[in-house]
């Protein structure tokens, strides 16, 4: 008769750097073990990552403070109170200022849609206009000398009267503060009219003594 003999089932050996063997299943545990923690601890980093860019975005930005806008600068002083420019008033005219001398010569410039003549030599007597003369030999104009046309026939006080009528649509005096008699006197007679407008330019004026 024979016998067999069944020997139970060896568990294979493994042998460590010092030579002590070691059960290969207890290898295998081990082996698990480290990449179980590591992928935790790799799980763990994600999550902090996640949880501070969650922070970050949800944290609102600063807003810069506004700057108060600066006050309007204040005009300068003494510029209050000029009438070098006046525009005319309905009832008042160009200003309350007046022209009071009755006897004197100044020089007149007219601009209009006139043929141009040159700036007239007037004289007034007694308020009235008694002569008006050209200075300059302008071309087509005459001689210095001659007699200047009649719309520079004028006296200052006719300007002004003129710059006064309430149906002028625009006027404008150019009088400085210190002056006794304005220097320029603009007037748009019609409004929507393009060649009705007139300057009047003076310069010059001589009071005549007594």
């Amino acid at each position: 008769m024979s016998r067999t003999t069944t020997s139970p089932t060896a568990t294979p050996l493994l042998l460590s750097r010092r030579g002590a063997r070691v059960p290969a299943p207890a290898v295998a545990l081990a082996i698990m073990l480290v990449v179980v923690l590591g992928a935790a601890g790799c799980s763990r980093e994600n999550d902090d990552a996640r949880d501070a860019t969650s922070a970050s975005a949800s944290t609102p930005a600063s807003t810069p403070a506004s700057t108060p806008a600066s006050p309007p600068a204040s005009s300068a002083p003494g510029s209050e109170g000029s009438d070098a420019t006046t525009p005319a008033s309905p009832s008042g005219g160009p200003a309350s200022r007046t022209f009071d001398e009755r006897d004197y010569t100044y020089l007149l410039e007219v601009v209009c849609y006139c043929p141009p003549v040159g700036p007239v030599r007037v004289t007034v007597a007694d308020g009235e206009v008694r002569d008006a003369v050209l200075t300059t030999g302008e071309p087509g104009a005459g001689a210095p000398g001659d007699q200047a046309p009649a719309h520079t026939r004028l006296s200052i006080q006719d300007i002004l009267a003129e710059a006064n009528d309430p149906a002028a649509a625009d006027v404008r005096v150019d009088w400085p503060a210190a002056a006794t008699h304005p220097d320029r006197v603009s007037i748009d007679r019609r409004a929507g009219v393009f060649d009705d407008e007139v300057t009047y330019r003076i310069s010059d004026v001589r009071v005549s003594a007594g």
